[in-house]
């Protein structure tokens, strides 16, 4: 008698186990473990069994042969499967906002290059700013997106092929240097892409030479530093390309120059003749046009 009670009571733990999830069986063999939040006559609106938190995922019914729902009930589906020259069936990722009342079109919610399709999916990337050749140098970078709300980027950036920057620079007959940048960005996606802001850290070097050739000819070495906010909107096309549309805009700390003659040895200065001349601080700001893939 004891023996019969104990094997109930496992039956009865057991039970409710088995049948923890919702089964969603599509047309073409794959079974898909999911916590159904909602059905109507053409999708069914899910998470992912093992990942509840996560974003709401939506099939079509046309592609459902039969959902076995967590109490063992088993719904079959009569609709006629998509043609034969459609896409390969899977699920179409939705992003919803908070508080959202409602999921985008259906033509969105279907097509796998949309930005709803994507927006599940961590990326790295690669892009490129050539404003930069007009203003303080040309950009170019790699960035991580998690998700749909945050892109990390890391950047070099080439302040002597800038016109703006040897502008600034008093026009040297040689500019050389290299900047190095860090941001960091909050993404909020729309249907066409998503607005960002966040900050940038970016530390670099320039050396510059007036005079070149002649006796009083002048080599100098300066450091910058960037602190600056950057926003914008961001959209995205099919195959992971975007568009950076946005603004860069903050402080720049410019060090001591550090400057000595370096004219050739028969010159009246000295070689070894050093000076050293205050830095300052400035506005730092820049329109941002940069393209990108994501991969």
């Amino acid at each position: 008698m004891k023996k019969l009670l104990l094997a109930l009571s496992l039956t009865l733990f057991c039970v409710p186990e088995a049948f923890s999830q919702d089964i969603i069986h599509l047309k073409n063999g794959k079974d898909v473990e999911a916590k159904i939040i909602e059905m109507d006559g053409e999708s069914i609106r899910y998470k992912k069994f093992s990942y509840q938190d996560g974003m709401d995922l939506v099939v079509p019914i046309g592609k459902v042969a039969s959902v076995t729902y967590a109490n063992g009930e088993i719904e079959t589906f009569d609709e006629p499967d998509v043609p034969a020259a459609a896409p390969a069936a899977a699920p179409t990722v939705v992003y919803v906002e908070q508080g959202a009342a409602s999921a985008p079109r259906k033509n969105q919610m279907e097509d796998p290059e949309s930005v709803w399709y994507k927006a599940k999916e961590n990326a790295f990337s690669v892009w490129v700013q050539p404003l930069g050749f007009a203003l303080w140098g040309p950009m170019v970078g790699v960035g991580y997106r998690r998700g749909s709300s945050l892109l990390a980027d890391a950047y070099i950036r080439l302040p002597q092929f800038g016109y703006t920057y040897s502008l600034v620079s008093n026009s040297p007959d040689e500019l050389s240097g290299v900047a190095l940048g860090f941001e960091m960005k909050s993404l909020v996606m729309r249907s066409n892409g998503g607005w960002y802001g966040g900050g940038l850290l970016e530390v670099g070097y320039t050396g510059a030479v007036y005079s070149k050739g002649a006796l009083s000819e002048e080599d100098y070495q300066w450091y910058t530093f960037v602190f600056a906010f950057s926003g914008g909107y961001r959209f995205c096309f099919g195959q992971g390309f975007h568009l950076d549309v946005g603004i860069i805009s903050g402080i720049l700390l410019v060090s001591d120059n550090d400057w000595r003659y370096s004219n050739p040895a028969n010159s009246y200065y000295s070689p070894d003749y050093d000076r050293v001349d205050d830095g300052f601080i400035a506005y730092f700001g820049m329109p941002v046009l940069s393209l990108g893939i994501d991969f």
